[in-house]
């Protein structure tokens, strides 16, 4: 009967949460270096569906399962490793892993406009080369093409499978808050950034492919011309002179109704200044 019962026993373990972190950074700093040539991909399943064992693996334990095998030992500093490059780029502390993962709020095209940003087609023919400069924001030229959003996804697929940095992944992100909106294209249009007619595709690509992306915020490309933006964005002078230069000297003659309202309004307050001194 003792027997029986102390089959079915459950044991609670305690465990050191703090000692266990610090014995594992200290064995993730003595691990040696992975050469950057070595990857790891997916074979496609038109492949494997033939001989699936022969792709099935036999040397990687993911989990408690089948840890401890002798047979499995040789690959445990290769999955430290892994998890020290993994920490390394999220740059969490890696006692706890805390994660910001906090929203960017980067402003659309339509909102700098009106905070009086201006735009102008960039210099540099590197699609990624987006700059910020003395309230100028320079988009390198973009034209959409049919195969446009086939390519990029592709490039994107790339990136996660083989590079340690997605330029085409944080580009992606970007466009899609500055061209949130037709409107918004239909600015850069005006400002001849983008070399297409139709507003509604540009917005819709790139929230297309926003839906694969994923953001780093400890290591986002964009996330100095980001932080300017808000700056600039922020001071109501700017705010007010794009507000007045937009909606009252937009056109010729609405400048000259302005000048002439200004002028009208001095010299009512010059001939209600001199009436009173008559008096």
């Amino acid at each position: 009967m003792d027997a029986r019962k102390h089959e079915h026993e459950v044991y609670d373990v305690s465990i050191d949460m703090e000692k266990l972190a610090d014995s594992l950074s200290g064995e993730l700093e003595s691990l040696h270096p992975l050469a950057r040539e070595c990857s790891i991909y997916r074979v496609p399943e038109a492949t494997r569906c033939f001989h699936p064992s022969h792709f099935a693996p036999r040397m990687v334990s993911i989990g408690p399962f089948h840890h401890g095998k002798e047979e499995l030992k040789a690959m445990e500093e290769h999955k430290k490793r892994y998890l020290k490059c993994f920490l390394q780029r999220t740059k969490p502390s890696q006692s706890r892993a805390d994660i910001a993962l906090k929203d960017p709020n980067i402003p659309s095209v339509k909102e700098l406009h009106q905070a009086g940003v201006k735009f102008k087609p960039g210099s540099s023919k590197n699609l990624l080369d987006i700059k910020f400069n003395e309230g100028i924001l320079e988009i390198p030229f973009l034209t959409v093409y049919g195969s446009t959003e086939r390519l990029y996804r592709n490039v994107l697929a790339f990136e996660r499978m083989h590079c340690y940095t997605r330029y085409l992944n944080d580009y992606i992100i970007m466009m899609n808050y500055l061209v949130s909106t037709s409107k918004d294209a239909e600015l850069l249009l005006q400002n001849e950034i983008i070399g297409l007619g139709n507003t509604e595709a540009v917005p819709t690509l790139f929230h297309n492919l926003d839906k694969g992306c994923a953001i780093n915020y400890y290591d986002f490309q964009y996330s100095g011309i980001i932080s300017d933006l808000q700056a600039y964005c922020k001071l109501p002078w700017h705010k007010w002179k794009a507000t007045l230069k937009q909606n009252y000297f937009n056109t010729p003659w609405a400048s000259i109704s302005v000048i002439a309202a200004v002028i009208l309004l001095l010299l009512t307050s010059i001939q209600t200044v001199c009436s009173l001194i008559a008096l």
